[in-house]
């Protein structure tokens, strides 16, 4: 296997900025990223790997979609072993870091899952996105080969381009859900921003007006009385991808999420990003 095609990924790199004004280009980046490496697509992945709705290069659509729909998310041997490393301050990891030759011929995750698809070898990219560790996991096939010690080099160079278009991204994100928080208030409808963890971005003052002693947010969290995060609930209801965006809450026990569970809430989502923000 060819070793990486520098000139082309410096074309991709360069690209990274267009994700922070349009996060529809991230699987286009992904993909010129993935075909410099000579490797057959990437994903972005939150450090613990456990969030579906992540910005991918198409050729990792089925690869993904089986990642998080059998579990493998839960059971994944590179992030159980992978994560202290980059969380020690290494900037890349390979398969060779974390697992040995004869391990790799006995482990369900590279057997069952990655090797039923065609999949061997991988490299990720750690940066940061304020306190949360984020990845650029780079995928290659069994016949594409394992990534080298002089691809960790190359590789390193993308880590602080993607943790400064992350930065940015969360601030544009936030902003956008920000706005349509506020524009809530011309027509008097309480509603609360939600990022995809759960953490209230902002909300409005109709909002603000519903918070009391049992129902208030509390380190950024939407909490009850009894010290259960209602953003949790609300993710469970809605499901995870579905958590990043606004909801219009009211103080009734009148159906939806509030009477099922027998809060004094009730949570409607009315707008979702389509396209969330890396980070946000």
């Amino acid at each position: 296997m060819g070793g990486i095609d520098t000139d082309r990924l410096e074309r991709a790199r360069a690209r990274l900025g267009d994700a922070v004004v349009d996060p529809a280009v991230w699987p286009e980046i992904i993909d010129q990223i993935s075909v410099a490496v000579k490797a057959t697509g990437g994903v972005l992945l939150p450090g613990n790997g456990r969030m579906p709705d992540v910005p991918r290069s198409a050729g990792l659509d089925e690869l993904v979609k089986t990642y998080f729909e059998n579990g493998w998310h839960l059971r994944d041997l590179r992030t159980e072993r992978g994560r202290p490393l980059l969380l020690k301050g290494d900037k890349v990891i390979t398969d060779q870091d974390i697992i040995t030759a004869q391990e790799m011929r006995r482990f369900a995750f590279y057997n069952e899952f990655l090797a039923r698809q065609g999949f061997k070898w991988f490299a990720a990219v750690s940066f940061w996105v304020d306190s949360e560790l984020w990845l650029l996991s780079i995928q290659r096939t069994m016949r594409e080969g394992p990534f080298e010690a002089i691809d960790k080099c190359t590789l390193s160079q993308l880590s602080r381009p993607l943790a400064d278009v992350a930065y940015l991204s969360t601030a544009v994100g936030r902003i956008a859900l920000s706005s349509v928080t506020n524009a809530l208030n011309l027509v008097c409808q309480p509603a609360i921003a939600i990022d995809r963890v759960g953490f209230v971005l902002d909300a409005n003052a109709g909002a603000e007006a519903l918070f009391d002693a049992h129902i208030r947010v509390k380190s950024k969290r939407l909490v009850e009385r009894h010290r259960l995060c209602l953003g949790d609930l609300v993710g469970a209801a809605f499901g995870l991808p579905y958590l990043d965006g606004i909801f219009a809450i009211t103080q009734q026990l009148a159906g939806g999420l509030a009477a099922r569970r027998g809060y004094g809430l009730q949570v409607t989502q009315i707008f979702r990003r389509q396209q969330p923000y890396v980070g946000a």
